[in-house]
């Protein structure tokens, strides 16, 4: 039968207890192992961002990308010539550019 503590203590604990056995348990090659993934992450996610904004829109983003420029157009606003597929990229500076130069209200339009 588990004791009253036992069963306070959260099933991540257990987790983090045998994670922290393992990698500081007397060996250091682990230890710095895991050190260097873990600061490593952060590198990771920008090279993942960085693949990610020159992936080309899904449809469903695509369409709206359109309904944004075309609400550009409308307000006057000169806008360059599409070259090649609108990227994440190409929709981020479009929607800088929209909040900079439209009505903070161009969106409940769309």
């Amino acid at each position: 039968m588990a004791s009253h503590e036992q069963l306070l203590q959260p099933p991540g604990f257990f987790q983090l207890e045998a994670t922290t056995t393992l990698t500081w348990g007397g060996q250091l090659g682990p230890a710095i192992a895991t050190a260097l993934i873990a600061c490593s992450l952060p590198m990771q996610g920008l090279w993942w961002l960085g693949r990610r904004s020159v992936t080309p829109l899904p449809p469903t983003l695509l369409q709206w990308f359109h309904e944004v420029r075309n609400k550009l157009t409308e307000a006057g606003q000169a806008v360059a010539p599409l070259e090649g597929t609108p990227t994440y990229q190409t929709l981020a500076d479009l929607l800088k550019r929209a909040f900079k130069q439209l009505d903070k209200t161009f969106l409940d339009d769309l």
